[in-house]
């Protein structure tokens, strides 16, 4: 099997050798695959599943595939972070005053 990337692995052979990856080259990480989970020994479909979606989740691949989606010009990308940035400071402002008041 081939990845996006050029990389080959071994096909999986039924529940055995099954391994799942999550292959893109477009992680400023420099990874080729962010998320890759290998079957363990008496593990079943569903708990293989369970942990590679965590790994997903927690690995933020989600996250950056979503603010990929689009592309965003370096002047936009500029405001929405100053944005981000302001909002960040006012919350911790209010989180400040409760805290004192």
């Amino acid at each position: 099997m081939r990845h996006r990337c050029g990389e080959r692995t071994a096909k999986p052979r039924g529940l055995g050798g099954l391994f799942v990856s999550s292959c893109a080259k477009l992680y400023t990480e420099g990874m080729c695959c962010p998320v890759a989970v290998k079957l363990r020994e008496g593990e079943s479909f569903d708990s293989l599943l369970r942990r590679f979606n965590k790994e997903v989740m927690d690995g933020g691949v989600m996250k950056d595939l979503r603010r990929r989606r689009w592309f965003v010009p370096k002047g936009e990308q500029r405001r929405m972070d100053e944005r981000k940035g302001r909002r960040r400071a006012r919350m911790q402002r209010l989180r400040q005053d409760h805290e004192e008041g």
